[in-house]
This record gives structure tokens, C-alpha cells and sequence, in this order.
């Protein structure tokens, strides 16, 4: 049972767009899988996301929006804990007052700093700076040489 519920789990995040006839045998499955569970454990163990498979909403959400990894936010909430670590760990929490100005004792400025640069990490667009970089600078000692 419990590998029929990851198949489920595996199916219902998959790349591919579902057709409508995939949808119906996705949900035949689910209704499987959920008379095997409640017949296992009883309704009362049917937790939130038993019951969104067993009452059909995943079935509607399916047929209505399309597959569910386009809505993922996994990586926000990642990216979330990334965020509350560097600001209690490396921002000044309290600033330094007025003494060095205003955009000193900001903990905007160096958090986004640290967005900026590591989502051009994430995104290779730092690579392809660097990459570039390294290129122009092999030319120059190349016509530096000549």
C-alpha cells in the first residue's frame, strides 16, 4: 500500500502534462489506493492530504489547472531559510546608529547584495560572466604577446 501511495505521489508530480485520459486513470488509482487505506486504518485516520486524494480535489485541481510541479515553492521556502540565517548571522541587527549614515546601518543593503549574488550563481549567469572574462583576458595577453 505504501508504494502504491508513492507511485501516486511520483505520478501526480511528474513534468508531463497529464491528458484528460490520464487524469481518470490517475484518479481510478487514488480510489484504489484510498478503499485500501480506509479499509486498512478506518476513516478517522484519513488525514488532510488522504482526504485531498480520496474526495476527488486533486482529481478537479488536475482537470482544472493542470499538472501541480508548475506551483512547487519548494525553493522559496529554501531560499526563506537562507534568508533568516544571513540576517541573524551576518547583519548588525541593531546598525551602528546615525554614526556612518543611513545606508550603513541598513540590513536591506547586504541582503540584497547576497540575493543578487547568488542568484547569478544559481542562475550561471555569474559563470558566463566569469567565462567571458577569462576569454577577453586570454586575447589580451594573446595581443600583448604579438
Amino acid at each position: 500500500m505504501l508504494g502504491k501511495y508513492l507511485h501516486l505521489i511520483q505520478l501526480a508530480f511528474q513534468e508531463e502534462d497529464f491528458g484528460d485520459e490520464e487524469i481518470e486513470e490517475f484518479q481510478d488509482l487514488i480510489d484504489e489506493w484510498f478503499f485500501q487505506y480506509v479499509e486498512m486504518f478506518g476513516l478517522p485516520w484519513a488525514m488532510n492530504y488522504m482526504h485531498l486524494l480520496g474526495a476527488g480535489y486533486l482529481y478537479h485541481y488536475l482537470k482544472t489547472w493542470g499538472n501541480l510541479y508548475r506551483y512547487q515553492q519548494q525553493g522559496w521556502e529554501m531560499k526563506n531559510g537562507n534568508i533568516a540565517a544571513f540576517m541573524n548571522r551576518r547583519t548588525q541587527k541593531r546598525g551602528a546608529g546615525e554614526k556612518y549614515g543611513l545606508a550603513h546601518t541598513s540590513r536591506v543593503m547586504p541582503l540584497m547584495q547576497w540575493l543578487q549574488c547568488t542568484t547569478a550563481w544559481v542562475t550561471l549567469d555569474a559563470m558566463i560572466f566569469f567565462m567571458k572574462m577569462e576569454e577577453e583576458g586570454e586575447r589580451h595577453q594573446v595581443e600583448n604577446a604579438n
